[in-house]
């Protein structure tokens, strides 16, 4: 399955029109990895860095993908654009979220960060780069699935994973100054190793002692 988007003439540059899969996409299988997207329940977003755009978000540390000209999260089928002017060296790239069921919806960007979602689910699918200096241009983009989420792909830390992953009760412990705490699974000998959003790291013991 690809994604086929086209830059119409403009005076000083164009528009990046794109429609993403439809709900029934089925991305094929891998030999290298195991499925990790159910494209029947995802939301994506385009994303253009490079070229004439200041790309904000730079540092994956930060628990963060860049984000250059982006559109908002959309649903299977839908379409975008994005205006761009003339120029070199841009990257689309095509992120999907995996969303619980058909009936949520798309989550939202805080401005133009990400850094508080779910990380776990979040999935760059797709990218191409190309050149914007011609009265029209297709560019094609294979869309697959990746095997692994944004926090393998750009090498998160490990502050960046979710604080309650599936399957995992609720963290215990929280601060006044608003920082989540991660808690990790207890060892044998009851010490609870727990790394916050901001790298801060305490360790309990068995007591609850500091």
């Amino acid at each position: 399955m690809t994604i086929v988007s086209c830059q119409k003439k403009k005076e000083d540059g164009g528009l990046v029109s794109l429609t993403f899969p439809s709900s029934s996409f089925s991305a094929k299988s891998s030999k290298v990895h195991a499925s990790a997207i159910d494209f029947a329940k995802v939301c994506y977003f385009a994303n253009v860095t490079g070229g004439s755009i200041t790309d904000r978000n730079t540092n994956p540390a930060q628990c963060d993908v860049k984000i250059g000209k982006r559109s908002d999260f959309k649903k299977s089928g839908e379409s975008v654009e994005l205006e761009l002017t003339r120029g070199t060296g841009y990257t689309l790239q095509i992120f999907a979220y995996q969303l619980d069921s058909t009936a949520q919806g798309c989550p939202k960007f805080d401005g133009d960060s990400v850094s508080k979602l779910n990380l776990s689910k979040l999935f760059e699918v797709g990218k191409a780069t190309f050149d914007m200096n011609a009265a029209e241009v297709a560019v094609t983009i294979q869309v697959d699935d990746p095997g692994k989420s944004v926090l393998t792909q750009y090498n998160m830390p490990l502050a960046c994973r979710p604080a309650n992953p599936p399957g995992n009760s609720p963290p215990i412990l929280t601060s006044k100054d608003g920082y989540r705490l991660y808690r990790a699974v207890a060892p044998t000998d009851g010490v609870i190793t727990v790394s916050s959003q901001n790298g801060y790291k305490l360790t309990l013991g068995k007591d609850g002692s500091e």
